[in-house]
Protein backbone atom coordinates (compact mmCIF):
# COMPACT_ATOMS: atom_id res chain seq x y z
CA UNK A 1 0.00 0.00 0.00
CA UNK A 2 1.13 3.53 -0.83
CA UNK A 3 3.83 2.41 -3.24
CA UNK A 4 5.65 5.03 -5.30
CA UNK A 5 3.86 3.81 -8.44
CA UNK A 6 0.45 4.21 -6.78
CA UNK A 7 1.25 7.70 -5.49
CA UNK A 8 2.54 8.87 -8.88
CA UNK A 9 -0.79 7.89 -10.43
CA UNK A 10 -2.82 10.20 -8.15
CA UNK A 11 -4.28 13.48 -9.43
CA UNK A 12 -4.30 16.64 -7.30
CA UNK A 13 -7.59 15.89 -5.51
CA UNK A 14 -6.60 12.28 -4.84
CA UNK A 15 -3.24 13.49 -3.57
CA UNK A 16 -5.14 15.64 -1.05
CA UNK A 17 -6.78 12.45 0.23
CA UNK A 18 -3.39 10.75 0.50
CA UNK A 19 -1.84 13.71 2.36
CA UNK A 20 -4.70 13.82 4.85
CA UNK A 21 -4.54 10.07 5.47
CA UNK A 22 -0.75 10.14 5.88
CA UNK A 23 -1.03 12.95 8.45
CA UNK A 24 -3.96 11.47 10.38
CA UNK A 25 -3.35 7.73 10.29
CA UNK A 26 -4.80 6.82 13.68
CA UNK A 27 -8.00 8.78 13.05
CA UNK A 28 -8.71 7.78 9.46
CA UNK A 29 -9.16 4.08 10.20
CA UNK A 30 -12.31 4.96 12.21
CA UNK A 31 -13.80 7.59 9.88
CA UNK A 32 -16.72 7.09 7.53
CA UNK A 33 -16.28 8.00 3.89
CA UNK A 34 -18.36 11.17 4.39
CA UNK A 35 -16.29 12.22 7.40
CA UNK A 36 -13.12 11.75 5.38
CA UNK A 37 -14.50 13.69 2.41
CA UNK A 38 -15.35 16.65 4.68
CA UNK A 39 -11.97 16.53 6.43
CA UNK A 40 -9.96 16.26 3.19
CA UNK A 41 -12.22 18.74 1.34
CA UNK A 42 -12.97 16.38 -1.54
CA UNK A 43 -16.01 14.49 -2.79
CA UNK A 44 -16.81 10.89 -1.86
CA UNK A 45 -16.33 10.04 -5.55
CA UNK A 46 -12.73 11.25 -5.31
CA UNK A 47 -12.18 9.02 -2.27
CA UNK A 48 -13.58 6.02 -4.12
CA UNK A 49 -11.27 6.70 -7.07
CA UNK A 50 -8.39 6.97 -4.60
CA UNK A 51 -9.33 3.60 -3.09
CA UNK A 52 -9.37 2.03 -6.58
CA UNK A 53 -5.85 3.30 -7.25
CA UNK A 54 -4.75 1.77 -3.95
CA UNK A 55 -5.97 -1.61 -5.23
CA UNK A 56 -9.22 -1.69 -3.24
CA UNK A 57 -12.77 -2.17 -4.55
CA UNK A 58 -14.26 0.38 -2.16
CA UNK A 59 -13.78 2.42 0.99
CA UNK A 60 -14.66 -0.47 3.34
CA UNK A 61 -11.97 -2.67 1.80
CA UNK A 62 -9.52 0.22 1.93
CA UNK A 63 -10.08 0.68 5.69
CA UNK A 64 -9.39 -3.02 6.28
CA UNK A 65 -6.21 -2.96 4.18
CA UNK A 66 -5.15 0.31 5.78
CA UNK A 67 -5.52 -1.21 9.25
CA UNK A 68 -3.36 -4.17 8.21
CA UNK A 69 -0.83 -1.71 6.77
CA UNK A 70 -0.61 0.19 10.08
CA UNK A 71 -0.20 -3.08 11.99
CA UNK A 72 2.70 -4.04 9.73
CA UNK A 73 4.44 -0.78 10.69
CA UNK A 74 4.11 -1.37 14.44
CA UNK A 75 7.25 -2.31 16.32
CA UNK A 76 7.46 -6.10 16.74
CA UNK A 77 8.12 -7.66 20.15
CA UNK A 78 11.05 -10.04 20.02
CA UNK A 79 13.41 -11.82 22.36
CA UNK A 80 17.05 -11.84 21.31
CA UNK A 81 18.15 -15.39 20.54
CA UNK A 82 21.91 -15.96 20.47
CA UNK A 83 21.67 -19.72 19.93
CA UNK A 84 22.39 -19.44 16.19
CA UNK A 85 25.56 -17.49 16.91
CA UNK A 86 26.63 -20.16 19.39
CA UNK A 87 25.93 -22.89 16.84
CA UNK A 88 27.98 -21.06 14.24
CA UNK A 89 31.03 -20.77 16.49
CA UNK A 90 30.76 -24.45 17.35
CA UNK A 91 30.95 -25.11 13.59
CA UNK A 92 33.62 -22.46 12.96
CA UNK A 93 36.10 -23.88 15.46
CA UNK A 94 36.37 -27.27 13.79
CA UNK A 95 39.54 -28.02 11.84
CA UNK A 96 37.89 -28.39 8.44
CA UNK A 97 36.34 -24.91 8.55
CA UNK A 98 39.55 -23.30 9.82
CA UNK A 99 41.57 -24.90 7.02
CA UNK A 100 39.06 -23.61 4.48
CA UNK A 101 39.35 -20.09 5.89
CA UNK A 102 43.14 -20.26 5.77
CA UNK A 103 43.06 -21.55 2.17
CA UNK A 104 40.83 -18.70 1.00
CA UNK A 105 42.92 -16.17 2.95
CA UNK A 106 46.01 -17.44 1.12
CA UNK A 107 44.20 -16.95 -2.22
CA UNK A 108 43.26 -13.38 -1.23
CA UNK A 109 46.88 -12.63 -0.31
CA UNK A 110 47.95 -13.25 -3.94
CA UNK A 111 45.81 -10.38 -5.22
CA UNK A 112 46.61 -6.68 -5.23
CA UNK A 113 43.04 -5.41 -4.87
CA UNK A 114 39.95 -6.71 -3.05
CA UNK A 115 36.47 -5.54 -4.04
CA UNK A 116 33.79 -6.25 -1.44
CA UNK A 117 30.22 -6.42 -2.75
CA UNK A 118 26.99 -6.13 -0.75
CA UNK A 119 23.55 -4.53 -0.55
CA UNK A 120 21.51 -3.38 2.49
CA UNK A 121 22.74 -4.81 5.80
CA UNK A 122 25.32 -6.85 3.90
CA UNK A 123 26.42 -3.62 2.22
CA UNK A 124 27.25 -2.17 5.65
CA UNK A 125 29.18 -5.34 6.45
CA UNK A 126 31.01 -5.06 3.12
CA UNK A 127 32.03 -1.49 4.00
CA UNK A 128 33.43 -2.71 7.31
CA UNK A 129 35.27 -5.51 5.50
CA UNK A 130 36.90 -3.08 3.06
CA UNK A 131 38.09 -0.89 5.93
CA UNK A 132 39.28 -3.89 7.95
CA UNK A 133 41.37 -5.26 5.08
CA UNK A 134 42.71 -1.78 4.36
CA UNK A 135 43.87 -1.61 7.98
CA UNK A 136 45.60 -4.95 7.35
CA UNK A 137 47.58 -3.39 4.49
CA UNK A 138 45.51 -4.71 1.58
CA UNK A 139 44.09 -2.21 -0.94
CA UNK A 140 40.33 -2.73 -0.65
CA UNK A 141 37.18 -1.10 -2.00
CA UNK A 142 33.47 -1.57 -1.38
CA UNK A 143 30.66 -1.49 -3.95
CA UNK A 144 27.10 -1.30 -2.60
CA UNK A 145 25.45 0.20 -5.69
CA UNK A 146 24.55 -2.34 -8.42
CA UNK A 147 24.60 0.48 -10.98
CA UNK A 148 28.08 1.70 -10.05
CA UNK A 149 30.19 1.63 -13.27
CA UNK A 150 33.02 -0.63 -12.08
CA UNK A 151 35.42 -2.05 -14.69
CA UNK A 152 37.16 -5.07 -13.12
CA UNK A 153 39.46 -5.36 -16.16
CA UNK A 154 40.92 -1.93 -15.33
CA UNK A 155 41.96 -2.99 -11.83
CA UNK A 156 45.34 -4.53 -11.01
CA UNK A 157 44.97 -8.24 -10.19
CA UNK A 158 41.61 -7.91 -8.36
CA UNK A 159 39.54 -10.44 -6.44
CA UNK A 160 35.88 -9.95 -5.49
CA UNK A 161 34.23 -10.93 -2.21
CA UNK A 162 30.42 -10.92 -2.37
CA UNK A 163 28.51 -10.82 0.93
CA UNK A 164 24.87 -11.88 1.05
CA UNK A 165 23.14 -13.80 3.84
CA UNK A 166 20.47 -15.27 1.56
CA UNK A 167 22.73 -15.53 -1.47
CA UNK A 168 19.69 -14.76 -3.62
CA UNK A 169 19.65 -10.94 -3.60
CA UNK A 170 19.29 -9.91 -7.22
CA UNK A 171 21.46 -6.80 -6.92
CA UNK A 172 24.35 -8.74 -5.35
CA UNK A 173 24.06 -11.45 -8.00
CA UNK A 174 24.21 -8.74 -10.68
CA UNK A 175 27.38 -7.27 -9.16
CA UNK A 176 28.99 -10.67 -8.65
CA UNK A 177 28.25 -11.74 -12.22
CA UNK A 178 29.75 -8.53 -13.57
CA UNK A 179 33.07 -9.34 -11.91
CA UNK A 180 32.97 -13.04 -12.75
CA UNK A 181 32.36 -12.56 -16.49
CA UNK A 182 35.32 -10.18 -16.56
CA UNK A 183 37.62 -12.94 -15.31
CA UNK A 184 37.79 -11.79 -11.68
CA UNK A 185 37.94 -14.62 -9.08
CA UNK A 186 34.81 -14.59 -6.91
CA UNK A 187 34.56 -15.46 -3.21
CA UNK A 188 31.18 -15.46 -1.49
CA UNK A 189 30.11 -15.39 2.16
CA UNK A 190 26.55 -16.68 2.54
CA UNK A 191 24.30 -18.52 4.97
CA UNK A 192 24.30 -21.70 2.87
CA UNK A 193 26.41 -23.30 0.17
CA UNK A 194 23.25 -24.21 -1.77
CA UNK A 195 22.22 -20.65 -2.68
CA UNK A 196 22.74 -19.16 -6.15
CA UNK A 197 25.60 -16.87 -5.13
CA UNK A 198 27.53 -19.73 -3.54
CA UNK A 199 27.04 -21.92 -6.59
CA UNK A 200 28.40 -19.33 -9.05
CA UNK A 201 31.37 -18.48 -6.83
CA UNK A 202 34.86 -19.91 -7.16
CA UNK A 203 35.09 -20.18 -3.37
CA UNK A 204 32.41 -20.03 -0.68
CA UNK A 205 32.30 -19.75 3.09
CA UNK A 206 28.92 -20.55 4.64
CA UNK A 207 27.89 -19.48 8.12
CA UNK A 208 24.67 -21.54 8.34
CA UNK A 209 22.41 -18.93 9.91
CA UNK A 210 18.76 -18.32 9.05
CA UNK A 211 17.00 -15.16 7.93
CA UNK A 212 15.29 -13.31 10.78
CA UNK A 213 12.70 -10.88 9.42
CA UNK A 214 9.72 -9.24 11.06
CA UNK A 215 7.60 -7.72 8.31
CA UNK A 216 9.81 -5.27 6.39
CA UNK A 217 12.47 -5.28 9.14
CA UNK A 218 15.58 -7.45 8.89
CA UNK A 219 17.15 -8.57 12.17
CA UNK A 220 19.38 -11.28 10.70
CA UNK A 221 22.63 -11.40 12.66
CA UNK A 222 25.83 -10.30 10.91
CA UNK A 223 28.11 -11.58 13.71
CA UNK A 224 29.18 -14.82 11.94
CA UNK A 225 30.00 -12.92 8.75
CA UNK A 226 32.02 -10.34 10.69
CA UNK A 227 33.95 -13.18 12.34
CA UNK A 228 34.73 -14.75 8.96
CA UNK A 229 35.90 -11.40 7.59
CA UNK A 230 38.24 -10.78 10.52
CA UNK A 231 39.61 -14.32 10.31
CA UNK A 232 40.32 -13.86 6.59
CA UNK A 233 42.00 -10.53 7.31
CA UNK A 234 44.28 -11.96 9.97
CA UNK A 235 45.25 -15.03 7.96
CA UNK A 236 45.93 -13.19 4.70
CA UNK A 237 48.22 -10.88 6.67
CA UNK A 238 50.13 -13.95 7.87
CA UNK A 239 50.74 -15.02 4.26
CA UNK A 240 51.90 -11.55 3.24
CA UNK A 241 54.29 -11.49 6.21
CA UNK A 242 55.63 -14.94 5.32
CA UNK A 243 56.28 -13.88 1.72
CA UNK A 244 58.12 -10.77 2.86
CA UNK A 245 60.28 -12.80 5.24
CA UNK A 246 61.38 -15.00 2.38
Amino acid sequence: MFTSAEIKDLNELELSVYNYIASNQNVVQYMTIRELSLAAHVSTSTILRFCKKMGCEGYSEFKIEFKHYLQSLSKPHMNYDASEIGNFFHHAFNEEFQLKVEHIAEIISRHNCIIFLGIGNSGCTAQYAARYFSNAGKFSLCVTDPFHPVRPDELLNPIAVAISVSGETEEVLTLANRFKVNGCPLISITMSQNCTLARISDYNLSCYISLNKKGPLDFTTQVPILYIIEQLGYHQLDYITSDNDQ
